[in-house]
């Protein structure tokens, strides 16, 4: 518990308790994998008892391997050191009291899957007719998903990115691939196509959660 004293000239001067913010990771979950490649999600919710809300600049991250990573309740990284981290983060109220919380992660030196594992194994045949955008009967606005730089910019919608790293049940391309229907736009692959095996979607699976390596 953090101290302060309430100086106002109604009141004599005495110590006030004040509880730290509770601060909760979302995501990664302990012993998630990622790959040094790829790209680390981090999120967090920080509620402070004492009332108002915590700025952005007043939750920072830490890595134990590779020191400050960043303020804010959501941030993306890449490039970390390979090995075990133990991810803290720290939320800090306007009291100064301050509250903590830790999630143990490994950073894998290479992915399971390369990106042209999932071109030819997922995409290929599936998905890059449909969202080229010279294909014939779509609009300009839809993702070229022959390169990993096209895919991660984004699907048939400006407002969410093929790949949310972190949650692969998130993904744009897993949804549209499990999901009947998805939450946006249309299944994939359209028919008369078939469904995808079940090994490929794991293939999918582990791939985005790792960050999507390139």
């Amino acid at each position: 518990m953090h101290k302060y004293w309430d100086r106002s000239p109604t009141a004599p001067e005495v110590a006030r308790e004040v509880a730290p913010p509770g601060i909760t990771i979302v995501f990664p979950p302990a012993g998630h994998r990622v790959a040094a490649s790829g790209t680390l999600v981090l999120n967090c919710t920080a509620v402070d008892p004492d009332g108002g809300t915590i700025p952005p600049e007043r939750i920072s991250w830490q890595s134990s391997r590779d020191g400050p990573l960043g303020a804010g309740p959501y941030l993306r990284l890449g490039g970390l050191s390979v090995g075990a981290h133990t991810i803290t983060v720290w939320a800090v109220n306007a009291s100064g009291a301050k509250g903590s919380a830790s999630v143990a992660i490994d950073v894998l030196a290479q992915p399971t899957y390369k990106f042209t594992d999932i071109y030819s194994g997922v995409l290929l045949p599936r998905c890059v007719s449909c969202h080229y955008p010279a294909a014939a009967d779509w609009p300009n606005h839809h993702r070229d998903l022959r390169t990993r730089a096209g895919l991660m910019a984004g699907g048939d919608t400006h407002a969410h990115e093929s790949i949310v790293p972190c949650r692969s049940e998130s993904s744009l391309v897993w949804n549209k691939l499990t999901a009947e229907p998805p939450w946006v736009g249309a299944p994939m692959p359209s028919a008369p196509n078939p469904k995808l095996p079940a090994t490929l979607l794991e293939k999918l699976r582990v791939w985005i959660r790792e960050g999507a390596p390139p």
